[in-house]
């Protein structure tokens, strides 16, 4: 990425595109920006000094610190004298002035070199005295000693598939302990493409524009038959002599191309070439030209003028067929590779066919050539001048990858890409790695974060460490040591991500190795208080191992002795004889000593040699081995030692020390024993059986492990029941396998408290009833403080077009505001929206608005500086049923009538309308009969004797999601063995047939209820009448009745007067 940056920022000379600096910046002539004050103050911070030109009119006065060059500009006064020009005129190694000085190295005849060139294996002193007395072994960190003991390279250059050592050493298998298959030249399957390197990358990252190998040879060749070959995208300009160089060369006042073709129609005069004396004479195998330039031998006559003149393609013989030079010949003798001019019947390479040049002096190579067809980027972004593509993720990234700069143009939030620039790495003594980045442009430091991804060399997956911070650097702790990574930072804001191919390929430091195995000691015959230790190297040595430190002591001394060794044997001489000895070994590598092997001792007395004792296997079983020990001597055997060792992880050999019977082992698993005896004299020589435990061996747990707060991680993994489980834990790679941390459960899961501010590797095993295969290690970085989830996250309420959500802060009572980020995801629409909310309560309730009825949505809350998240799940209500489902029966159809919608549901729009279903109980079929925007349905072509259900609801929306609810009605008045058409005409099932009679009927009955009350009327009138007259008395004028008055006969119809006193009359007048 770093010369991705490079190129494009330099390609803007040739561009006609906006100044990318600001009005208080100054624009470097390679495109970078720097302060306008720094510009003509005498140092050189564009890096080409374009900030120093024309500034000879001012003169700087250097700091007593400084060296003042002739010219003005200031430089540190160490660099002076030092060897290196680091002046641009030179004046800094001034002979004259350097005569007695020299910061660097210098050789007894006067000459000053640079101290990097001390001890590097180049003779720079014509005496090479710059090369004596040097340490053999380069002692300095991460240094790396060829074989020939001629140069020194930093760790990173070793085992990187370049020869960097002149004997090759550096890359050879059983010196630097380069792997064969696992990280190179290993062989790639059907699905990947291999690089020069030997990485294995996707075959879809061939030619999409990126360098995923890292040494780009996946974007060779990806040219067109008649583009240059071997020049990907990013070298495009063609220059006049064949040759290819990047499009930012072109116009930068520097004669790449050697013929000057790349600074022509630059706008402004023409550069001229630059030209120095020419050498009298060239070196052997070498070509001078007219001009007096020299060229290699292999340049002459291939085609290309590589002579500024021409001169080294002229006078050239004839070419045989499969000649491809560029020269004249006869007709038809040009080889396949060439294309040959009509006049003159010259050859020129195919690839300057229908090049848009004419190379031809008839300018045949460009007729009938055809039509260029017009970039198509179904899957990238084409540039304005539609001269390539590049990705999608490439838009808006700040870097220029279009050469017109138009994919950095017109960026919006929504396509704006964050990626991290001059992503860089260095490596400490502990073996930690720490990763340096630039942040991108415009990027929140509030609500974005780095995630840093690594896999070693050779692997496909990428693991992640999230770094829950903005801070532009970050240290990894968890890498195997002495291996070859590849690594990336990626930003992610908020819920987005923003993916990256951009990765660096770097080397972790060696690391202390494993303790050497099988130690043995035996007496020298020849010689008396000589002991012989031989022993085998580490399993992982982590590393080269550069020598052996044997050690040993008397018994009853508390002194150690040292030695070292080169191989894995040595001699230990002088010793006292009839003494008894321990010795221990140890390997070395560029980290330091490693592990000690078990101490093993021997007594120094002339023939009394042990024996090893004898192994015999009785049984073996899934989970033991039973076994006897036997030693054929007469020395008293104290007791035995034995060792079991075992693989389950590439990473580590596994080892268990007994001293009794064998037990808690893994089924089909093989053990190797070794086993000494411990006597008066010392220790006997090893012995070594071979087992393979019966049975079926049982798989490794499935682990996964996240941090849930500042000190506890939560651990969770499937496996075997009944049984007790172990997990490991350690801040680093070696610690894990070594020295890690544990505990034990039944379960299968546990809660572990860690440490604050740590990354730890977790893995997990069974323990018992036996030692299974542990886990894949998982990485976990603990969270900081201000980066904890928000607390019990829960909807209080759900509706139709919103929700209720709450939650707690993440600790109790905040001192200041806190800033909450909450995320809706329409997990059916697939969009997503973003709010915040700030406040400093304990407990924070917030409604949720414009969400759709029956939507499915995921809503994560988070601080908004991208702590970690808390998430639920929630759906809204449907929109109800339709009210008042009736069915009508019309001769050959059914009618299905309903009320609107939008009567009762103001988020009901009658334009999505509805959807009917019909369930068929008689055959259990289920169909969905169509939709309508209207409140009836017609349904035809229904079966006599079978029953149905109809349902009518809101219309689904989204790929039948989103639906309202039904409403249900069932069906089954069609009759069984009758012509359905005159069951239906039997019944009336015209509507007119049933409302008519049904008002008739209702009419007459009102008639014949007024008659029967008026005749009622009457006959009671007429009764009252005849009675008052009887009684009634013309003197007095009135009617008086008493009660005891005989009232006519006993008749429930005859008229009734009450409610009057006994003693009172009543008087009708």
């Amino acid at each position: 990425s770093n010369e991705m940056a490079a190129l494009s920022s330099k390609s803007t000379a040739c561009v006609q595109s906006p100044p990318p600096c600001r009005s208080d910046e100054f624009s470097c002539s390679s495109g970078m920006c720097i302060r306008l004050s720094w510009m003509c103050d005498g140092d050189n911070d564009c890096r080409d000094w374009s900030d120093e030109a024309n500034c000879t009119a001012v003169y700087h006065t250097c700091e007593a610190s400084s060296f003042q060059c002739h010219n003005g500009h200031c430089i540190p006064q160490r660099w002076a004298c030092d060897g290196d020009a680091d002046c641009q005129d030179g004046s800094d190694e001034d002979p004259v002035k350097c005569e007695k000085k020299c910061n660097g190295f210098q050789c007894p005849n006067g000459t000053c070199i640079p101290n990097s060139k001390h001890c590097d294996g180049l003779h720079d002193c014509s005496d090479g005295s710059d090369e004596e007395h040097c340490d053999p072994l380069c002692t300095r960190y991460m240094d790396f000693v060829c074989k020939n003991r001629q140069q020194c390279l930093f760790h990173s250059m070793v085992c990187d598939g370049i020869v960097q050592c002149r004997d090759g050493s550096d890359e050879d298998v059983n010196y630097a302990g380069c792997s064969q298959d696992p990280e190179f030249h290993r062989t790639c399957d059907q699905f990947n493409f291999q690089c020069q390197n030997g990485v294995c990358i996707s075959l879809v990252w061939k030619c999409d524009g990126m360098d995923d190998c890292g040494d780009y040879s996946d974007e060779a060749n990806c040219e067109n038959p008649t583009e240059v070959p071997n020049c990907s995208r990013y070298y495009q300009f063609q220059c006049e002599n064949g040759h290819c160089i990047p499009n930012r060369w072109k116009c930068d006042e520097e004669n790449d191309c050697g013929d000057w073709s790349d600074e022509k129609e630059c706008g402004g005069s023409q550069i001229l070439p630059f030209t120095t004396s020419a050498p009298v004479t060239c070196l052997p195998n070498h070509f001078r030209c007219n001009s007096g330039a020299c060229i290699m031998n292999s340049w002459v006559c291939d085609g290309y003028q590589d002579c500024t003149d021409g001169s080294d393609e002229e006078a050239c013989p004839t070419l045989l067929p499969n000649v491809t030079a560029t020269s004249t010949t006869s007709l038809g003798r040009c080889s396949r590779f060439e294309f040959e001019c009509q006049q003159l019947r010259k050859c020129i390479p195919n690839w300057k066919r229908c090049d848009g040049l004419r190379d031809c002096q008839d300018g045949t190579d460009e007729m009938n050539c055809p039509t260029h067809s017009t970039l198509s980027c179904p899957n990238g972004y084409k540039c304005k001048d539609e001269e390539a593509c590049i990705m999608t993720t490439e838009r808006c990234d700040g870097f220029l990858d279009c050469s017109d700069s138009s994919d950095e143009r017109n960026c919006t939030d929504d396509t704006i890409v964050y990626k991290v620039q001059n992503l860089q790495w260095t490596a400490d003594f502990s073996g930690d790695i720490t990763l340096t980045w630039a942040r991108p442009k415009k990027m929140s430091s509030t609500s974005c974060v780095y995630n840093v991804y690594y896999r070693m060399v050779g692997e496909s997956i990428w693991k992640m460490l999230e770094t829950h911070s903005s801070k532009t650097n970050s240290v990894l702790k968890v890498l195997k040591p002495d291996c070859t990574y590849q690594v990336k930072v990626q930003v992610q804001c908020l819920s987005k991500a923003y993916n990256t191919n951009d990765f660096i390929t770097l080397r972790t430091p060696e690391g202390l190795p494993d303790p050497p195995l099988h130690l043995q000691l035996s007496l020298k015959k020849e010689l008396e208080g000589v002991v012989i230790a031989r022993w085998a190297p580490p399993i992982s040595a982590h590393g080269l191992i550069r020598e052996y430190i044997v050690e040993y002591s008397r018994s009853g001394s508390k002194e150690w002795s040292s030695l070292r060794a080169s191989k894995n044997y040595t001699e230990v001489e002088n010793l006292q004889v009839n003494k008894l000895y321990t010795l221990r070994v140890a390997a070395v590598t560029s980290r330091g000593v490693g592990n000690w092997s078990d101490s093993k001792s021997i007594t120094t007395m002339k023939g009394k040699a042990i024996p090893p004792p004898t192994i015999h296997i009785e049984s073996c079983k899934e989970n033991s081995i039973s076994f006897t020990l036997k030693v054929d001597t007469n020395i008293k055997v104290n007791h035995y030692i034995v060792n079991f060792f075992w693989t389950f992880d590439t990473h580590r050999q596994e080892k268990r020390t007994l001293f009794l019977d064998v037990g808690n082992l893994t089924a089909h698993t093989p053990y190797e024993i070794s086993a000494w005896a411990k006597t008066a004299l010392g220790d006997s020589p090893l012995s070594f059986a071979h087992v393979v435990t019966s049975g079926t061996r049982p798989a490794s747990p499935s682990l996964k492990a996240k941090a849930i707060n500042q000190t506890a991680v939560e651990c969770n993994w499937t496996g075997p029941r009944n049984v007790v489980y172990g997990v490991f834990y350690a801040t680093s790679f070696l610690e894990l396998y070594r020295n890690p941390y544990n505990t034990t459960t039944a379960l299968h899961n546990i809660t572990v408290i860690v440490n604050r501010d740590e990354q730890y590797l977790f893995l997990v095993r069974v323990m018992s009833p036996y030692q299974g295969p542990p886990s894949d290690y998982i990485v976990v970085k603990m969270i900081p403080d201000n980066r904890l989830p928000p607390r019990h996250l829960h909807s209080v309420l759900t509706r139709k077009t919103f929700a209720v959500i709450k939650w707690e802060s993440p600790y109790d009572s905040p001192d200041q505001d806190m800033l909450y980020a909450v995320a809706v995801k329409d997990l059916i629409k697939k969009t997503d929206k973003i709010y915040k909310v700030k406040t400093r309560n304990s407990t924070v309730e917030y409604t949720i608005k414009k969400l759709e009825p029956g939507g499915k949505y995921h809503i994560i809350v988070q601080l908004g500086n991208m702590s970690k998240e808390s998430s639920m799940k929630i759906t809204t209500v449907s929109l109800s049923a339709p009210d008042a489902l009736k069915i009508i029966t019309e001769n050959d159809h059914i009618l299905l009538f309903w009320k609107s919608l939008a009567l009762k549901e103001s988020y009901f729009n009658e334009s999505r309308g509805y959807e009917i279903h019909m369930f068929d109980s008689t055959m259990n079929i289920t169909a969905y009969l169509g939709n309508t925007t209207e409140n009836f349905f017609k349904i035809s072509n229904l079966k006599i004797g079978h029953n149905y259900s109809f349902t009518v609801q809101a219309r689904c929306l989204y790929s039948g999601q989103m639906c309202g609810e039904p409403a249900t009605l069932l069906y089954d008045e069609l009759g069984t063995g009758e012509d359905a058409s005159a069951s239906k005409t039997g019944k009336s099932t015209d509507v007119a047939a049933i409302v008519v009679p049904i008002l008739f009927l209702l009419l007459v009955t009102m008639g014949i209820g007024f008659v029967v009350l008026y005749t009622r009327h009457r006959r009671l009138q007429n009764s009252f009448t005849a009675f008052a007259n009887s009684h009634y008395s013309s003197r007095l004028g009135s009617a008086i009745f008493s009660s005891g008055d005989d009232l006519g006969e006993d008749n429930d119809e005859a008229p009734m007067i009450t409610g009057f006193s006994d003693d009172v009359p009543m008087v009708i007048a």
